[in-house]
């Protein structure tokens, strides 16, 4: 499985550019963030297979976002979740509801079955609700026998040094404002058999840490990890990985 996860900037103005970069990049399935709702149409038409679900609204307009999935390979099966909504003064002050619905897709890719989840977590909220929303995911919404990969932007950004700078916009509360978000993320993922990666590597081009993510399972062989240089007009960088579980079976026999 070849996978390409990316935030490509809902103002990105080289949006066509950045649409054409991935057409060239061949990988089995892309996952997209904050795609424009006006480049919906073009998107979809970039692979064979694709599905969409709603993510941001403002009441700005032309700002209107989607996440999109697309694939070299049919869905078995197609699913669209509700996050939970937990408004911030940001997002009062915008006018905007952040991170509505996150998709997963079942496909088979070289025999191999996998779900597929593209998640954009909310910014403008606190970490103990962004841990609660995955964790609920790991908990309860991974398929019981195929390969589970989740992956895309998990704004995993609070810091008890830098949570102060925009903590009181997102009603921080204290415990919030003390996390570390990323080792809490990291802790929490171990607990149920996840590894993150990409853990030490920067996504953001302005922010020095990770904030995008492809986790999977702890035993999953990797054959191929790489942060794709062109942003193409985007804040964040793709993230590409490419695993295949036929060599955890070879090596188990």
């Amino acid at each position: 499985m070849d996978l390409i996860t990316w935030n490509v900037f809902r103002h990105n103005r080289t949006l066509d550019l950045a649409l054409d970069h991935i057409a060239t990049q061949g990988a089995d399935i892309v996952c997209l963030q904050e795609v424009p709702a006006d480049m919906l149409h073009a998107t979809l038409k970039l692979a064979p297979y694709a599905t969409w679900c709603y993510e941001y609204a403002s009441a700005k307009k032309g700002i209107d976002t989607r996440l999109v999935i697309l694939s070299q390979h049919p869905f078995h099966y197609q699913r669209v979740q509700l996050h939970g909504q937990y408004p911030s003064l940001k997002t009062r002050l915008n006018r905007c509801v952040e991170s509505m619905e996150y998709q997963s897709v079942d496909l088979t890719v070289n025999g191999h079955d996998y779900r597929v989840f593209n998640i954009h977590m909310p910014l403008n909220t606190t970490p103990r609700h962004r841990l609660a929303e995955l964790e609920d995911i790991l908990a309860h919404k991974l398929h019981p026998t195929a390969t589970n990969l989740l992956c895309g932007d998990f704004n995993s950004c609070g810091r008890p040094l830098i949570s102060g700078l925009w903590g009181w916009m997102q009603s921080y509360k204290l415990r919030d404002w003390l996390m570390h978000e990323k080792r809490a993320l990291e802790k929490l993922t171990t607990r149920y058999g996840y590894d993150n990666p990409f853990r030490r590597w920067r996504t953001h081009s302005q922010l020095p840490f990770q904030l995008d993510a492809i986790l999977i399972p702890e035993d999953l062989p990797i054959q191929r990890m790489e942060r794709i240089k062109a942003r193409v007009g985007s804040d964040h960088f793709p993230l590409r990985l490419v695993v295949d579980p036929a060599m955890a079976l070879a090596k188990a026999s």
